[in-house]
Formats: structure tokens, C-alpha cells, sequence
């Protein structure tokens, strides 16, 4: 949404699959999101940058050191959220 002219788009990283609960990074460039889009089956976390203009670039999968990860590894992610600090750490 447009905070100036309060006019909103639907953003073309959407994919036909599930994608849902969108968190936003505190300066407003990034966004993450859990999405069903590679098998309709296991939600995967993804990320799209949002440049100065408003406009988003092509998700990405939050990259693993093996390539071959999201194949065989069969959690899903439903809720993932960009923080920007380490955390409290009284809950050991």
C-alpha cells in the first residue's frame, strides 16, 4: 500500500500456491514469507526485496549449504519473521 496515496497492489511475487504470513523487515526493504510454490505440499521460507521505487524482485528460497536440502528435508516453515537483534535470552 501506498502510505501517500493510499492506493494498494497485489504484490507479483504472489504465487498460485499458498503464501502466507508475511513479516516485513523494520526498514521496509524486505519481506519474507511462508509459501507452498515449489511442491504445493511443504511451505518453504521466502524472501523478496523491495527497491527505493516500490517495486518487488523474484522471491528466493532462504538458501541452505547443500543444494539438495529442500529435497529431501520435509519440515515446513509456517511462521517466519525477521528480527533485528539476537533476542531475549532469558527464555533457556
Amino acid at each position: 500500500m501506498d502510505l501517500k496515496s493510499r492506493k494498494y497492489r497485489r504484490l507479483t511475487c504472489n504465487s498460485a500456491q499458498s503464501d502466507s504470513w508475511h513479516c516485513w523487515s523494520s526498514n521496509s526493504r524486505w519481506i519474507v514469507f511462508s509459501s507452498k510454490r515449489d511442491n504445493g505440499w511443504l511451505a518453504r521460507p521466502y524472501f523478496s526485496y523491495i527497491d527505493a521505487n516500490g517495486r518487488e524482485h523474484k522471491p528466493f528460497v532462504l538458501p541452505q549449504k547443500d543444494p539438495a536440502f529442500y529435497d529431501t528435508w520435509l519440515k515446513t516453515y509456517n511462521v517466519p519473521e525477521l528480527v533485528s537483534g539476537a533476542g531475549d535470552d532469558t527464555a533457556k
